[in-house]
């Protein structure tokens, strides 16, 4: 008996074109899991029916730099289909989702399709007959640009990994080539509700455009995620005022309770002038609806510098007092001089701070260090302006390692020592085999200490030994 075949819930081709045209489709942000999932490195970690699937250099951003999968049917009979395939690991029972970029090409006649599915294995390397195949997204229309295909499936009990899969197939026979591109394609968990979380902000991750948020006028959506998820995306908040010190900003009002809550966020810089900061506030307020009259508190939470990568934004702990009713949280991007400052921002979160402490959650962006005490994770950069989060493996208690592009390629190395008997002080050690730009954070979950160290973007990734790094003993 061969692998069960079935749809999964998915967006219509023509609804998600329109979205991917105005704000973005449906989606929830999360780290992507496959690699070169962009092609700015050929077809390199892809398994492809050549010489039917090759590069090409048609990118769907128009990057003279980058390009994307071109997958050619020049077979007569229907039902063929011609795929490009990546094996990744998941975790059986969880939910993921998957997304591409898709352009359908060629004649009218053959009737053909462009299509994303999964294959659930039991091998962790995808070999042997899948325990289901799961198509997520199909279109058979000719756009003759390009659209979004996305969908979710959870993974069946006994599945090690699963076979993402881009494809093109002739749905009726005849002579003529059909032609089809994928790019910024996108596999990895969906994320939890916020409902779950308990989170207070709505649309955090920017999958629905920037509704839920008020902002000024040069506050607008971005198609580009801190995650490569090209269904969803970022709040972009461009600052061109002509006075000497200028702000912009997107806020949002939320209801709170007295208690202690943690802030995080993402957020990119982009070009080297003029000198500004990404800005987070908090205002709280006595009364329901953040009226200006019942202000008691206002604070930063946050201020970041960082050029070009996507960088972590964090507030632990912040104690919201009794007599607080709402709370509005505003995002800013803030320069001096002349010229224009973009910010970027997403993944933005502001939740109750989680009981237990020390809880550090493995993910594949996120590596867990002394028994989940310490997060490490590590951003990148390429000179193209493409960026993304690392993939984290463990390789000891306090020892593990990030790739970018190819499992194989070991790109960033970290450890975490006690040397509390020594100097009070957890240490941080970490070299690079990469000249890419490299933004490092480890951070004390129990403590909430942080240490955040950057490699220049051009120059080889130099060691670091620091043994004041963390005040954060015992």
């Amino acid at each position: 008996m061969g692998p069960t075949r079935r749809f999964a819930r998915s967006l219509p081709p023509a609804l998600a074109l329109l979205l991917l045209l105005a704000v973005a489709a449906p989606a929830r942000a999360a780290a992507n899991r496959l690699a070169n999932p962009e092609f700015d490195t050929g077809l390199s970690g892809w398994r492809v029916d050549f010489p039917q699937v090759h590069y090409s250099g048609a990118d769907s951003g128009f990057s003279p730099d980058s390009g994307s999968m071109q997958i050619d049917h020049p077979a007569p009979q229907s039902g063929l289909a011609f795929t490009g395939r990546q094996c990744v690991a998941i975790e059986p029972g969880a939910l993921y989702e998957g997304a591409v970029r898709a352009a359908l090409l060629g004649p009218d006649h053959p009737r053909g399709a462009v299509f994303l599915e999964i294959a659930w294995h039991a091998a962790a390397d995808c070999a042997g007959e899948p325990l289901e195949i799961v198509r997520l997204a199909e279109s058979d229309e000719r756009y003759w640009f390009w659209l979004i295909l996305t969908g979710e499936a959870a993974a069946p009990a006994g599945a090690a990994a699963a076979e993402f899969r881009l494809g093109l197939e002739k749905l009726e026979a005849g002579e003529w080539t059909l032609q089809s591109l994928f790019d910024r394609a996108f596999f990895g968990p969906l994320g939890e509700s916020a409902e779950a979380g308990g989170e207070l902000v709505v649309n955090g991750q920017f999958d629905a455009g920037i509704a839920g948020w008020e902002h000024d006028e040069d506050v607008v959506f971005s198609g580009d995620d801190a995650s490569g998820n090209p269904a969803s995306g970022s709040l972009e908040i461009r600052n061109d005022e002509d006075d000497p010190i200028g702000d912009e900003d997107a806020h949002q009002c939320f209801a709170i309770a007295p208690g202690t809550y943690d802030f995080a966020a993402r957020y990119r810089l982009l070009g080297e002038t003029p000198v500004g900061t990404a800005n987070v506030e908090l205002r709280l307020f006595s009364a329901p609806g953040c009226p200006d009259g019942a202000v008691v508190d206002n604070r930063v939470l946050a201020v970041g510098t960082a050029r070009e990568v996507w960088t972590p934004l964090q507030a632990v702990d912040v104690v919201v007092p009794e007599g607080v009713a709402s709370a509005r949280l505003k995002l800013e991007t803030i320069k001096t001089g002349a010229g224009t400052l973009t910010g970027r921002y997403d993944q933005v979160s502001f939740a109750p701070a989680s009981s237990g402490g020390g809880a550090c959650v493995p993910a594949p962006g996120i590596l867990c260090l002394r028994g989940g005490r310490f997060r490490a994770t590590a951003d990148w950069v390429t000179g193209l302006g493409t960026s993304g989060p690392g993939f984290a493996v463990a390789l000891t208690d306090d020892t593990g390692y990030f790739w970018f592009f190819d499992p194989a390629n070991v790109e960033t190395v970290v450890k975490v020592l006690d040397g509390c008997p020594v100097n009070e002080r957890f240490w941080v050690y970490a070299g690079g085999l990469t000249d890419l730009g490299v933004t490092l954070t480890v951070t004390d979950t129990l403590r909430g200490a942080v240490a955040t160290y950057q490699n220049t973007l051009g120059r080889p990734f130099e060691t670091i030994a620091d043994v004041d790094a963390l005040d954060a003993c015992p």
